[in-house]
């Protein structure tokens, strides 16, 4: 059995961060984040503070704000990449849907709902493997019925 982490942000012994661990990290980052915003608030807001004294501060807190954005890329990005990864399979298997929808003969001319609809449904012209590729293609690039009718008839 692994070894559970016992502090915050402490990884488990796989080496592998679970969200429990980065929910963690990301709790104390927002912590440490609203801390230094209430010490600034406070510096800002106090009587008689010279001009360089804000703007040093105001360097400090945009430098700890860049360490904080570091600190959630190192601990998320794991995540992301997990995600990226996951993605990145999602968009391959939509992109094969063609394939697997069309028959062979639509593949090519990648025909839209609403031309596949006009055809078969308004004017019965059958496509379903019946016609090739290019024939298909004639068919969907026509201005109208009789056009696609003398198509057919030509073919």
């Amino acid at each position: 059995m692994a070894k559970e982490p016992k502090e915050p942000g402490e990884c488990r012994a796989s080496g592998r961060a679970g969200l429990s661990d980065v929910f963690g990290a990301m709790e104390s980052m927002a912590n440490f984040h609203r801390t230094r915003n209430s010490d600034l608030m406070k510096q800002l807001t106090a009587s008689g503070m010279p001009t360089q004294r804000i703007g040093d501060a105001f360097s400090r807190q945009v430098a700890d704000t860049i360490g904080l954005n570091a600190t959630l890329g190192d601990a998320l990005g794991p995540l992301t990449q997990r995600f990226r990864q996951q993605w990145r399979d999602t968009f391959a298997l939509i992109d094969t849907l063609k394939d697997r929808i069309y028959p062979e003969n639509l593949r090519d001319a990648q025909p839209r709902l609403k031309d596949l609809e006009e055809l078969l449904v308004e004017e019965g012209i059958p496509l379903m493997c019946v016609p090739g590729p290019k024939v298909v293609r004639a068919l969907l690039d026509a201005p109208g019925a009789a056009e696609r009718r003398r198509i057919i008839g030509r073919r």
